[in-house]
């Protein structure tokens, strides 16, 4: 599996901004005015946000070859649409042909590269002749992340063979750009954040935009506040919680919810039937004593009760029961006395809801 670097996004000036990443070229391809910065890897980031932001870039190359009828050029939206993971010292082929009829370019791998570089052969074909009938071919190399892609694309020449030496550095910007949309280097690398291999510790490296519009990249992880990472984390587990009951309430639904009463075991679990309200509860009225509400019930389960319970529990109410159950009834009686309003003891009463009943 391929190591993967982590570039933790801060954003401090003011407003919400648009992080774009895109890999820097290598060196034999910076000065190519036919080869342009490829990028879909975008995130929107609100000022001090809390968490963490970041893209994850892994060290896993790829090549690309395409055919469309869009010309490689300076804004124009390209996606070399037949990829291929790439590895140094390996060579690799891509196969355009010749229209008509218009057809999409074959790309394989065909042995033994250049050593630690990656190469890109072209075969022969008629590019005029292809670009007369509105079919253009274009060419990638770059990183797939998690993000997006990062790279960059041009337009490749019959019987050429490119030789690529990668370079795992990156920009991060704010610019006006769009996803997979082509942009030249200068307007890439212009009032950007530079980040090369050095600037990570333990694969991790921090992209700070400053107040005053400036960029910072020190390595490691950004420091964030205890509190958020609390409040994340309680958040998480209310909603782990919250599907957790949501499927028990789902199973219930589904079957009745029964359990073997073992020998010393003090409860047993149930689902609610029905229920018939007596005397004080008729027709929604109830007897109350200002901060108290009194109800009287009876409840049909699911299956028949052991003997001997005294009160059972529904969503953390409890219930206590005249008496106590008899053996193989399916029914008992019971009553409410408490500070919860009549209307939101009775709804809990829903069939198929969980019941725990105790000794």
């Amino acid at each position: 599996m391929a190591e993967k670097y982590n570039i933790y996004l801060v954003n401090k000036s003011g407003s919400t901004r648009n992080f774009w990443l895109f890999l820097q070229p290598p060196e034999q391809m910076k000065a190519d005015p036919g080869v342009f910065a490829n990028s879909s890897a975008c995130l929107s980031i609100i000022n001090n946000a809390q968490g963490y932001n970041l893209f994850t870039v892994p060290v896993q190359y790829s090549v690309a070859a395409g055919a469309s009828n869009e010309a490689v050029g300076l804004d124009v939206a390209i996606t070399s649409n037949v990829p291929m993971l790439a590895t140094l010292g390996k060579q690799y082929e891509a196969d355009y042909v010749t229209c008509p009829p218009r057809q999409g370019p074959q790309l394989k791998e065909v042995g033994a590269g250049s050593s630690g570089l990656i190469d890109i052969v072209t075969n022969n074909f008629n590019k005029p002749g292809n670009e007369d009938h509105g079919w253009f071919a274009n060419q990638s190399f770059g990183i797939q992340t998690a993000a997006g892609y990062i790279g960059m694309t041009w337009s490749p020449d019959p019987g050429v063979t490119r030789h690529i030496q990668p370079k795992f550095s990156f920009y991060v910007s704010t610019g006006d750009f769009d996803y997979n949309t082509l942009a030249q280097w200068t307007d890439v690398s212009t009032k950007a954040a530079e980040i090369s291999l050095d600037k990570f510790s333990q694969f991790n490296c921090t992209v700070t935009l400053t107040e005053t519009g400036d960029w910072t990249v020190t390595p490691g992880k950004p420091v964030v506040n205890v509190a958020d990472d609390v409040v994340h984390a309680l958040v998480s587990s209310h909603q782990s919680l919250c599907k957790a009951h949501e499927n028990l309430l789902a199973l219930t639904q589904s079957a009745p919810l029964q359990q073997p009463q073992l020998e010393g075991d003090p409860t047993f679990l149930d689902t609610v039937s029905s229920v018939v309200w007596q005397d004080n509860a008729v027709d929604g009225m109830v007897q109350s004593d200002m901060a108290y509400t009194f109800l009287k019930g009876r409840l049909s389960v699911g299956s028949a009760l052991m003997a001997g319970f005294t009160f059972f529990l529904l969503s953390g109410v409890r219930f206590n029961i005249k008496g106590s159950t008899q053996q193989g009834s399916f029914q008992c009686e019971f009553d409410y006395s408490g500070d919860r309003s009549a209307k939101a003891v009775q709804d809990l009463f829903k069939p198929g809801a969980p019941l725990e009943f105790h000794k």
